[in-house]
């Protein structure tokens, strides 16, 4: 799969970015156009990773804060 899908075609469906960008990312993606957002494999991180439901945490609250 990953032959076939460029990185520019991956942009146009997900959002990149470092932990310390990703909320802005998700702003700027999504203001003005949805209410919601689902990380879908948010939850996978925090089981492999106990420190991301840290991170995650504060994307969600400068997220919502926007």
């Amino acid at each position: 799969m990953a032959a076939v899908i460029t990185d520019e075609m991956l942009e146009v469906f997900t959002v990149t970015a470092a932990w310390d960008g990703l909320a802005d990312a998700i702003v700027a993606r999504c203001s003005g156009v949805a209410d919601r957002v689902v990380c879908y494999f948010a939850t996978t991180s925090w089981r492999d990773d106990p420190g991301a439901m840290d991170r995650w945490r504060s994307v969600a609250a400068a997220v919502s804060a926007a």
